[in-house]
This record gives structure tokens, C-alpha cells and sequence, in this order.
């Protein structure tokens, strides 16, 4: 019997949801899944960073970045990192071509489009579609690189040249404690830029920021959005 969330959730979404249909999935790696949404896709409609969230069966909702949107297929793309055993990554795990879901929004989440300086990102797994967005919208000048903190480096580097965004991207092994986000200071430090976006982890932004206040790149621009906390679900 569907639960009272369900029936709630699934009411609400047939009222305010836009509807989709899956119509490829692409394993990348064992943990991720890359999405092509065939749904309405107005020319304008979606701007870089923006957010939309898909509701599940069980009444929640879970939030995702489109990397790719195409006006005249009139679809959007979106990669699903499944680990653990969340609701989103019982959804990847899960979906086939012919699902059809229904998503909120978009709405803004990041404001990309206003990072027009020399820009690097940092994040983690979550924040994979978030960089390829950024960095199509910054490919002609070509200045935004990435630094992220992965469980697994193989992986994750596998994943991020199918977005095209390898090149551009520093990797750092996450460590007990959090040791590693020294690694981090250092490879942002490294990097060319005016602006940092910190996304992904809220433990991990809260230590990073302690951190960047007394290095050399204390004086970036900082733009922060925490996607997820240990503990707590759908947090963005």
C-alpha cells in the first residue's frame, strides 16, 4: 500500500511537476548513471547552474544540475551518482529507458552565469554536472578548472572525460580526517583565478574555508553551496 508521503507527493507533483521520459541511460563506471530526459525544453528555459528536482514514488524529492540541455531534441541531461542507499540512488540504480518521471522547476541553484573571471570549482562526485555546466559556459574564454575530492580517482577521472571536463580537473583521494583537504588548498591555489565556487560537502566547505583564510588564496571571491551533509538527506 502506497504511504500517505506517496500519495501526497505524487498529487502535489501531477499538479506542479513537468512530465518526462527517459529515453537513454548510459552506465559511466559502477556508480554513475548519465540520463537523457526527453521533456519540455524551451529555448531560454534553462540557464547554467540551475537546479531541478525529480520526484520519486516514495514522495521525495531529489535535487540535480541538467550538464546538457538540447532545444531542438527537446531534451536534458543529467548524471546520477549512486552510493548508498538513498533515494536518488535507489532511482539510478533503478531506471530504465521509457521511465517517465516528473521534475520541479528549473530554478535557480548556482549563479554561473554571473562568473565571468578567471573561476575554479571545487566539489566532489555531486558537483560533476555542475563543472561541465560551468565550463560550457566559460568555453570561450577557456579560464574555469575543477578540484575535486573522489573516493575513487580511476573512477571518477573515467567519468569526467566522458563530460569532456578531464582535462580541466584536479583529483584528490579523499583521506581520513579530512587530511587531504590541505591537497586541496594547494592544487587552488595553483590554480589561475579571481573566483572559487565551493560545492559538494558541508563539513568538507566548513574545514575548506577555514583553510583558504590563511593561505594564499585568501582573497578569492567565494561562492559556496553546500549539496549534501553526512547525516542528512536532501539537503539542497
Amino acid at each position: 500500500m502506497a504511504s500517505l508521503k506517496s500519495i501526497f507527493g505524487q498529487t502535489i507533483g501531477s499538479l506542479v511537476c513537468t512530465p518526462g521520459t527517459v529515453v537513454a541511460v548510459d552506465a559511466v563506471g559502477s556508480r554513475f548513471k548519465q540520463l537523457v530526459v526527453k521533456t519540455d525544453v524551451a529555448a531560454g528555459r534553462y540557464a547554467p547552474g540551475d537546479k531541478v528536482q525529480i520526484l520519486f514514488e516514495n514522495g521525495d524529492f531529489r535535487t540535480y544540475t541538467p550538464f546538457a540541455v538540447d532545444v531542438a531534441a527537446g531534451t536534458v541531461s543529467f548524471l546520477v551518482f549512486v552510493h548508498g542507499d538513498a533515494p536518488g540512488s535507489a532511482f539510478g540504480r533503478s531506471v530504465v529507458v521509457g521511465d517517465a518521471i516528473q521534475f520541479f522547476g528549473p530554478r535557480g541553484s548556482l549563479p554561473l552565469s554571473s562568473v565571468v573571471v578567471p573561476s575554479v570549482l571545487f566539489g566532489d562526485e555531486t558537483g560533476f554536472a555542475v563543472a561541465r555546466a560551468l565550463f560550457d559556459h566559460r568555453k570561450a574564454q577557456a579560464d574555469a578548472r575543477f578540484v575535486f575530492e573522489v573516493d575513487d580517482v580511476a573512477e571518477s577521472t573515467a567519468v569526467l572525460e566522458r563530460l569532456g571536463i578531464a582535462g580541466v580537473s584536479t583529483l584528490i583521494e579523499k583521506q581520513a580526517g579530512d587530511a587531504h583537504l590541505q591537497g586541496v588548498v594547494s592544487a587552488i591555489g595553483e590554480a589561475t583565478a579571481a573566483r572559487i565556487v565551493l560545492t559538494g560537502r558541508a563539513q568538507s566547505l566548513q574545514l575548506l574555508k577555514a583553510l583558504l583564510k590563511t593561505s594564499s588564496s585568501s582573497s578569492l571571491t567565494q561562492t559556496t553551496r553546500a549539496y549534501w551533509s553526512v547525516g542528512k538527506r536532501g539537503l539542497d
